[in-house]
């Protein structure tokens, strides 16, 4: 099965799941997109849905889905963060490369 259609069939598992106030379902929907689109590269929408993936795993006190969340949040923000250096640095090599040619 694609990423996409994957991503599609779970959006509409939180749908569901907020319609019916399944709490725990939102928080395993959400955690589900955060590792598709981290896989996709999109590391910061990735990160808020493990931040409210942690969130609703702390209020329904889901230990397990809690731990995972906040692992998974940490690992894109810093792929967040890693990206936004790199891209820095790039954009000063070739600014020298400019400057040289």
């Amino acid at each position: 099965m694609n990423q996409d259609k994957l991503q599609m069939f779970v959006e509409r598992y939180l749908e569901l799941s907020s319609e019916l106030k399944y709490r725990k379902g939102e928080s395993g929907a959400f955690m589900q997109l955060g590792e598709l689109l981290t896989q996709k590269g999109d590391y910061d929408t990735g990160t808020k849905h493990f931040y409210r993936a942690m969130k609703i795993a702390e209020e329904t006190q889901d230990s397990d889905l809690r731990e995972a969340a906040k692992v998974n949040f940490g690992m894109a923000n810093a792929s967040t963060k890693w990206n936004e250096h790199v891209t820095n640095i790039l954009k000063g090599v070739q600014g020298v490369q400019s400057y040289v040619d």
